[in-house]
Parts: structure tokens; sequence; C-alpha cells
């Protein structure tokens, strides 16, 4: 099968891409080359869904709002509070992803412009950039000590030291698009979910696990996968989950067997894991809905309804659920109940991703617009934006 130059067939990304603009509820259009990449990857171009005007567009600082909220109230999407503004303003630039480092003062953004970048959250200002990837790094993870940066891009994920900007080891994965990282709760092995076509021109989705120290490829996790749209594992590391748009799935990390999948949700936007490991999010496109699942008793909590979610984070403390995407908004959710707390005006581009800093103070969005940004959720002594 003979791959284009960013190493897929064409029909393999835009089929990808598109499921994940329709998942959010877009129109989405094409091309075959960029003006900004010289290996022909394909990019969307949103259509429609991001009209409103975006009043905190360029803004370094936003004065923060006069008080908290009341739980259960919906926030006017003019007032949500803007504390900086990260970009470094390249031409149909994204931003695909993001991470915060484990004490709060770094933040990490991955480009289309073939480059990830280190923040100082504080100032604002770009520390530095690590560059070597043939193509977008759609995905960047941290180890959990936060001295090592996991980028991934077509054909290779790369490991760099957070400190020197030294590239230490690559782990290749020729002939496949990497599009989601993650790594073990002890940043021993590194996870990443890839696409590609084997040489039967058959669309293949998988996810490889490597052991961070050697780069040896450990084993590969495989089922009837669709797009890997997120990837978690369990806090003690023995099960491996895989939201696509084929629905979401677990595997025993320790034999690369398939236990199953959970829940009957058709494709999976999102995930994430609650930070003391027993609840696991996903948002489904298939019924426009968030699902809650214990796994501990293995089964579903509740679900409660959000419309085009790309992207999902929870505060620290477990409390609080984030989810951004196409509706031109960021809003939270009360975990323990799926009652919608706030409902705030973000973005007049497709919002990719969210992270929420260790302190849970602040939320951080990346975007189509090439930024990104960070939202206050606390003030002056320290009351919560969101209850």
């Amino acid at each position: 099968m003979r791959l284009n130059r960013c190493g897929l067939a064409p029909a393999a990304l835009a089929c990808g891409l598109m499921g994940w603009a329709e998942a959010g509820g877009l129109r989405a259009s094409f091309d075959g080359d960029s003006p900004h990449s010289s290996r022909g990857a394909l990019w969307a171009h949103i259509e429609e869904g991001f009209d409103q005007p975006f009043a905190a567009r360029g803004r370094r600082l936003a004065e923060p709002l006069a008080g908290s909220l009341a739980a259960g109230e919906v926030q006017p999407s003019a007032d949500l509070p803007l504390r900086r503004r990260f970009s470094a303003y390249e031409e149909d630039d994204w931003v695909h992803s993001l991470a915060v480092s484990p004490e709060g003062k770094r933040l990490f953004t991955g480009h289309s412009f073939f480059v990830a970048i280190m923040w100082d959250i504080e100032s604002g200002k770009e520390i530095r950039r690590f560059q070597g990837h043939p193509n977008s790094v759609r995905s960047v993870a941290l180890s959990p000590d936060g001295r090592r940066l996991f980028s991934g891009s077509d054909e290779v994920a790369i490991m760099w030291d957070v400190e020197t900007g030294v590239e230490i080891r690559r782990f290749p994965w020729p002939g496949t698009s990497i599009g989601r990282l993650t790594l073990s709760p002890d940043g021993r092995y590194l996870f990443a979910g890839g696409l590609t076509y084997d040489d039967d021109a058959r669309f293949v989705v998988r996810v490889l696990m490597w052991d961070v120290l050697t780069g040896q490829e450990v084993r590969s996790f495989e089922g009837s996968l669709g797009i890997i749209t997120g990837l978690a594992v369990s806090r003690d590391g023995r099960r491996l989950f895989a939201g696509s748009d084929h629905g979401l799935h677990a595997w025993d990390v320790e034999t690369g067997q398939e236990i199953g999948r959970i829940g009957d949700a058709g494709i999976i936007n999102a995930v994430a894991l609650s930070p003391d490991g027993q609840f696991l999010f996903f948002a489904s496109a298939g019924d426009s809905s968030i699902h809650m699942w214990d796994l501990k008793t293995s089964q579903e909590v509740r679900d409660f309804p959000a419309v085009g979610i790309a992207s999902l984070a929870l505060r620290p403390d477990g409390q609080v659920l984030f989810g951004v995407g196409s509706k031109n908004s960021i809003r939270a959710w009360e975990a323990a109940t799926g009652r919608q707390l706030v409902n705030f005006g973000g973005s007049n581009e497709l919002m990719t991703s969210a992270a929420v800093s260790p302190d849970g103070a602040a939320l951080f969005t990346g975007s189509s617009d090439g930024s990104a940004y960070m939202w206050n959720l606390g003030f002056g002594d320290g009351q919560a934006a969101v209850p």
C-alpha cells in the first residue's frame, strides 16, 4: 500500500479527522496540502459553529469576576476571567494538546508546526522549543516527576529532557500517525495510540506500549478499534483504557488481552480518570452524554448530557469535571451528581484540549487558533469560582 508523504494513506487520516469533527457537531473540509506542512498533512477547516465573537481574544490579562458562582449557576459567556494567553503566533497553527508540570510552573503545548513548546506560566513567556518531529505534534505528556516530556507525531514519539531540551530517546512507529500518548502511573511505560494501513489496504488502529528506560516495544493492544481519541491507565497500572469511534475498550496491561468494552456509547471523543483512580469519565458523541463508570464495581454510576466535547479534565480533588470542545464554551459539572455548575464562553475556535493546574486554581485550554489559554478558577482569598 502506497503511503502519502506523512506516512498515511489519505483516506485514513481524512476518515479520522472527519470522524472527530463530525463527532463534535461540526462540518469540516479537508485539504491535501497545507501551506504550513511540507509533508502533505490533512487539515480540518471548521466552517461553522464558531461565529460568536471572543471578547477575550488577544488579551494577556483579564479582570476577575466580582464574586464566586453559586452552586448550579450558569455564568454568562462574556465574563470568564482570562489570565494568560500563550501563543507562538505562527500562521495556521493549532494547539493540539497540552500538559501542566507537577509543581504548576510550566505549561507544555503541542503544535501544528512540528514543535512542542514549554512556557513559564507566571510570565506567559516561551522558555524552550522541542524540535525534531516530522509533522504536527498531536500529543504531549509529562513524566510523574516532570523531568521528561513525551511528544507524539507521525511515525515517532520522542522523550526529551525538560531542563535542557535535549532529545533522550525515540520510540519509532513507521508508517503510523500517533494521535494520543499517556504514561503508566510510575512513569516506566509509554502508551501510544496510532493509525495506519496494513499491506492489504485495511485500516489498522493499535495501541503500543514501550519501556521508557530501554526504548523497547513491550506489547501491542489490538481490537475492533476506531480512531484513538483518549488513553488512560488505571492507578495500579494493571488496566489500559482507550476511547475510539468504536467505543471504549479495556485491556489487561500485563497480558495485552482485551478485557472488553465499557458501556455501549458509540463514538467516544474524550477520556479522563479521576485522581483517586476509582472513576472513569468518557464523553460520547453517540448519545451526546458524559458517562461516569465505577472501575471497582464495573458499573456505570450516571450519565449527563454534554454535546460536542473534545477533551475532559478533572480538578485535582476530583469534585469538578471540565469539558471543552466545539460548542464555544467551557463547561463544568459536579462530578458526584452530574449537575452543571458553569457554562463559560471560551473561544470562537475549536477547543482541542484541557488540563487543570495542580492547585486547582486554573484551567488551561488549547485552541485551533494556535494559542493556549489560562482561565481563573479561584479568586482573592482562594474562594473558588467553580464551587
